[in-house]
């Protein structure tokens, strides 16, 4: 009989550790995208260019590379035609506690059939600064902001953005208040991707955050002083 229970709970610890693997794998599928199965350096992504890319050929070579119709519930918001369209993708949702999903947007704006941006929001991210940053090199420049958790218990948050020029590219990090000393942490945890089709993200930075310097690497900034 023990033999029996022994088993049983050896085959429960089994099952478990598959499906914290499978979860884990679920998950990251966006992640490795930009740390392991990169196809193309930015401002390209999987193939997939903004300003190039038409928003149909996107849409369907999403769908068709990662199996969407298994892995990922499936959105498509459509505005004016003034307005563009945008095709959301989110992973299905494995463990009924989380409240929020990885997601990918692909974005085209007015008439034109082309992928205006691409934006990657992680909820479950594996991915630091330093992997970032060693994988594309050192940012233009760095802009900073305050934030707020969006799910309980609130908490505020430091926004961090790299700012790429040339790749038209901006990479979100955040660290929590609770850190004894702001400070750019290779160590932070990336939170949000954001590739444009053009070189507009100078002025769209410039018009929501309070500050934009340029990168003096990892370590203290002057301007932290502000928001101590």
């Amino acid at each position: 009989m023990r033999k029996i229970i022994l088993s049983l709970l050896i085959l429960i610890l089994l099952v478990s550790c598959n499906y914290k693997n499978l979860y884990a794998v679920k998950y990251t599928m966006i992640t490795d995208t930009f740390l392991n199965e990169r196809m193309c350096n930015l401002p390209c992504w999987q193939n997939i260019t903004p300003g190039v890319t038409s928003y149909a050929e996107g849409m369907k070579y999403i769908i068709k590379s990662f199996d969407l119709a298994e892995n990922f519930d499936l959105d498509e918001v459509k505005g004016s035609e003034e307005l563009g369209s945008a095709f959301l993708w989110d992973f299905i949702k494995l463990d009924p506690s989380t409240t929020v999903n990885d997601r990918g947007v692909i974005r085209k704006e007015g008439y034109e059939d082309v992928i205006s941006s691409m934006r990657f929001s992680f909820h479950y991210s594996f991915m630091s600064l330093q992997d970032l940053v060693n994988l594309y090199g050192e940012p233009d420049q760095v802009a900073f902001s305050l934030g707020f958790n969006a799910h309980p218990p609130h908490t505020k948050i430091y926004l961090i953005d790299l700012i790429y020029d040339e790749e038209n590219t901006m990479i979100t990090v955040y660290t929590f208040e609770k850190r004894s000393k702001l400070i750019i942490d290779e160590n932070a945890i990336v939170l949000n991707i954001i590739i444009t089709e053009k070189n507009t993200i100078q002025e769209w930075v410039l018009n929501s955050y309070q500050k934009v310097v340029d990168w003096e690497g990892y370590g203290d900034y002057a301007f932290f002083l502000e928001f101590e």
